[in-house]
């Protein structure tokens, strides 16, 4: 089962089979370069993913053999020990640290579709629990 998330920039993730999207409770995304970035926690609890904080700069995403390892500030980030160099690094803002709809695609591995029009982007899952 395919599952989509819709990140909008006003403050709505829709979560749900593609055909029949429902609304989930959702803090606003933040812009960086014309980048949309979206609330690090909040992301690891929608897909079900264990985040874990070393110190106040260093996170780590884990589930089934999926390891993300970045530090804020810092493009480079680690996928199952692989390097990848994000356009814009992960950003902290009022607290919450913030990665981009890149980070999603490539390091999660979910298709991320942007809509300039609507300004969402549309981030389908192989599963939903990735």
């Amino acid at each position: 089962m395919s599952f989509a998330f819709i990140f909008g920039a006003g403050g709505t993730v829709f979560a749900a089979d593609p055909a029949e999207p429902k609304a989930v409770n959702w803090d606003a995304g933040i812009f960086i370069d014309g980048k949309m970035l979206v609330p690090l926690g909040e992301l690891a609890k929608i897909l079900n993913l264990s985040l874990t904080v070393d110190g106040q700069k260093s996170y780590t995403l884990s589930k089934d053999g999926l390891s993300v390892k970045l530090d804020l500030g810092d493009p480079a980030i680690q996928v199952n020990g692989k390097s990848l160099t994000l356009d814009v690094p992960p950003a902290l803002e009022d607290g919450q640290a913030f990665v981009s709809l890149q980070f999603i695609d490539e390091a999660l591995g979910s298709k991320v579709e942007w809509n300039e029009e609507k300004q969402h982007a549309v981030v389908q899952t192989k599963d939903s629990t990735l």
